[in-house]
């Protein structure tokens, strides 16, 4: 029997072909799941939040108040679409945590099953594109959260963003400090001219208030996508 990732119980697991060609990676066990919130009914179209959360005031038709902010916005009509896996919760907020700032990378291969679900049923065929760290963020955390997410999908993903400058952490910054900012931070990376016409789906942890993937959309633009989307863990 495998050991729970987060809290270490041991746990039977159902036998799945997704687990058997995993070779023996192990998951969370079902008390953990339990906690975790799965976004699944009555989300927004465009950014895959619960509307069923929100007060009505603030939805119109299938669209959140957010979204519908963003189509005034140059970013706004770029992203065609976002889903998210999980509700970003207490349980979420410490997963992040301790994957991303305490070095857990593995900790990550507990949403595999999940995560490949949610491609295949939105994305299939689109390039997956992680969010990239600048070079002094990636010398202090070791890993890229979103390149470690890319990954987990198990397709071939591209490599086709830089973030040049380093900047303050976003979970520091206040939602109003995240909208506010209006200098791109991402650049195409040398060669993705390559991938000119191609769909791609945005890979990054957690979807705040969609500023990070709408930038790295908008840095995507100039190679004429057929279609840029993003996915995200938590929502």
């Amino acid at each position: 029997m495998p050991n729970c990732l987060w809290c270490g119980a041991r746990y039977e697991e159902a036998i799945r072909w997704t687990r058997l060609l995993a070779h023996g990676r192990s998951g969370f066990c079902a008390r953990c799941l339990e906690k975790l919130e799965p976004l699944t009914e009555d989300l927004c179209e465009v950014c895959g939040r619960d509307l069923a959360a929100l007060d009505p005031r603030y939805v119109k038709g299938n669209v959140c108040g957010d979204c519908t902010a963003w189509e005034a916005d140059p970013l706004g009509g770029v992203l065609k679409m976002n889903r998210s896996l999980y509700v970003y919760n207490g349980l979420m907020r410490d997963i992040m945590a301790r994957f991303k700032f305490k070095g857990d990378a593995v900790l990550i291969e507990g949403f595999l099953d999940g995560w490949r679900k949610l491609y295949r049923q939105h994305f299939k065929g689109l390039v997956p594109v992680p969010v990239p760290l600048s070079a002094e963020r990636l010398a202090t955390r070791f890993f890229n959260q979103s390149e470690r997410l890319a990954e987990l999908l198990g397709v071939p993903y591209g490599d086709l963003l830089r973030r040049p400058r380093h900047g303050e952490k976003q979970s520091k910054k206040t939602r109003r400090e995240r909208l506010a900012r209006r200098d791109n931070p991402f650049v195409l990376a040398p060669g993705a001219e390559r991938f000119r016409g191609q769909g791609f789906v945005i890979i990054d942890d957690v979807y705040t208030t969609g500023a990070t993937v709408r930038f790295a959309a908008a840095a995507l633009a100039p190679l004429r996508p057929a279609r840029i989307c993003s996915m995200t863990l938590a929502r």
